[in-house]
């Protein structure tokens, strides 16, 4: 039998850490992209030196705290790799950030499996 999420007690640790480095590289990701157009645009070489190796950096550990995550969770391989997908995206990071979270609440409580309605909190009715 394979354990759940609920067996592990560091599973909410686990995502809060990954909220947050979410969080992170999606802000540092957007000013990459502001140094890209200062490197490029306007021959700011040396912002992309400082913030590349930076933003690189925090990525690793977002790609890490995503697998870290997912096999907490037993999530497969190819929704770990979306996930990860996701940090490269601007903007669309943001919102993965809080589906993926919305999921993992979902599962780690179990509202589902306990009977009730996850979006009202209520118990379901059977008709």
């Amino acid at each position: 039998m394979r354990p759940t999420s609920a067996d592990d007690p560091t599973i909410r640790t686990k995502l809060k850490v990954w909220q947050v480095l979410a969080v992170i590289e999606s802000l540092a990701l957007i000013i990459l992209i502001g140094v890209m157009v200062a490197k490029y645009g306007f021959e700011m070489e040396r912002l992309s030196a400082i913030w590349s190796p930076i933003h690189g950096f925090i990525f690793m550990a977002y790609a890490l705290a995503t697998a870290i995550l997912c096999f907490g969770l037993n999530w497969g391989i190819g929704r770990m790799l979306w996930i990860m997908l996701s940090g490269c995206i601007p903007f669309w990071s943001f919102v993965m950030e809080r589906k993926v979270t919305q999921d993992a609440r979902l599962q780690i409580d179990g509202a589902l499996l306990a009977g009730t309605d996850a979006r009202t909190a209520a118990p379901r009715t059977s008709r």
